[in-house]
């Protein structure tokens, strides 16, 4: 059985995850989550991260892939990476679950650079895909391809490459946002 560590006030509190699934009226990770009964395929991709290793959607194709689209002016974006973290940090160990934070519309001279730093001022040690503008078509390849025009943009790709969930925004509440996400996740491993 799968367990969550979470804390909300001091102390730890480990829930068993089959707790934590059930279905709700509201979306919390997002302003609305979509689900669709035709599954569309997700577009394959391939990004460099900070270090300047290469990440190709199809190479975790057998595995649950969460997407999450931000940008470091992004307050939405910033405001949401404790519970996304939380999430992740859940999955650590399970080869089965991919987490990948998809920077984006990022407006300074050497965005790469900017993210090593303001992930190095955080504290924040997720892995980072940088999806950078194509100066010659002035677009951000795989935002454009996911047909993304506001962020944070979070997608869930089931283990067979199909988009499961797809939402943008941020409602604010952490310990709402983490019960969704496992959730959502754990519909995708199971279809």
């Amino acid at each position: 059985m799968l367990f969550l560590s979470l804390v909300f006030m001091p102390g730890w509190f480990v829930i068993p995850i089959s707790y934590l699934i059930k279905d709700t009226d509201r979306a919390y990770f997002t302003d609305q989550v979509k689900t669709t009964d035709k599954p569309e395929k997700a577009p394959d991709f391939t990004l460099q991260d900070l270090d300047g290793n290469t990440t190709s959607l199809s190479e975790l194709r057998g595995k649950v892939v969460v997407l999450d689209f931000w940008a470091t002016w992004c307050v939405p974006c910033i405001k949401s990476f404790p519970a996304m973290q939380i999430a992740m940090d859940n999955y650590g160990s399970d080869p089965d679950v991919e987490f990948l934070f998809i920077n984006t519309w990022e407006q300074r001279a050497n965005p790469t650079e900017w993210v090593q730093a303001f992930m190095k001022k955080r504290g924040l040690t997720f892995p980072v895909l940088m999806d950078l503008k194509n100066p010659e078509t002035n677009k951000h390849p795989v935002l454009d391809k996911y047909g993304i025009r506001s962020i944070p943009a979070k997608f869930i790709i089931d283990k067979d490459g199909f988009i499961s969930y797809q939402g943008t925004g941020f409602q604010g509440d952490d310990e709402a946002v983490v019960r969704e996400l496992i959730s959502l996740i754990e519909q995708a491993r199971n279809k």
